[in-house]
């Protein structure tokens, strides 16, 4: 019984890591870097940072909220997303990724490797 509760627990564990999913949760009025500012400031760990990537943005919550995606201080792309809607931006190295809310909601966003030209 002790190692197929072992087994089930190393293989979510490993789940979350090759896929990079992450819930998160957002507040009233809260701007939140999701990734691209560093280990210990990010919300969720982008295993394709050193490339260009993109992140699966969904919104499983009841509010909109809004995707910033920016280089240093400079905004490169917002995007609004809707309750139960999907989108996927591309994320070029060195670019940092933002949610902002009005209203609390919640969003899953996981990542994916981009396909070199």
């Amino acid at each position: 019984m002790k190692k197929l509760f072992l087994t089930t627990l190393l293989v979510m564990a490993f789940s979350t890591v090759v896929f990079g999913q992450e819930i998160i949760e957002l507040g009233n009025s809260q701007s939140m870097c999701i990734t691209g500012k560093g280990v210990g400031q990010d919300a969720a760990k982008n295993p394709y940072a050193d490339v260009n990537s993109f992140a699966i943005v969904e919104n499983i919550g009841a509010n909109s909220f809004s995707i910033r995606v920016q280089k240093e201080a400079s905004i490169i792309k917002e995007i609004v997303v809707n309750p139960n809607e999907t989108k996927k931006v591309i994320l070029l190295k060195a670019y940092e990724l933002y949610f902002d809310s009005e209203k609390p909601t919640k969003a899953k966003v996981s990542f994916e490797k981009a396909k070199a030209y």
